[in-house]
């Protein structure tokens, strides 16, 4: 079934995303099961909404690629503070 994530990360600036970005490889290889990914920065943070086909797909990215790329940049640094990501599962879904 279709899935959605909202993650706000306060703390956090656009520099640091676009890297993690980089590092996960996302631009040329999108991950399997994704969408749509959009992000953007909203009131001193970046705020990303993914939709995927399904909850395990989501997961899978973020356990192989995600964390391992966040935590390659951001070794050593302390981590921007984030609330666990807002989750949904999609009953509409409107494709242009």
């Amino acid at each position: 079934m279709t899935f959605a994530a909202v993650q706000d990360i306060t703390g956090g600036d656009w520099e640091t995303y676009e890297k993690i970005v980089a590092e996960a490889g996302v631009e040329g290889d999108a991950p399997a099961g994704l969408i749509v990914h959009a992000a953007g920065e909203v009131d001193g943070g970046t705020r990303i909404i993914d939709v995927w086909e399904s909850e395990e797909a989501y997961k899978e990215f973020v356990t192989t690629r995600l964390r391992p790329a966040s935590g390659r940049v951001l070794a050593g640094q302390e981590r921007p503070a984030s609330p666990p990501p807002q989750v949904m599962q999609v009953k509409h879904l409107l494709r242009p």
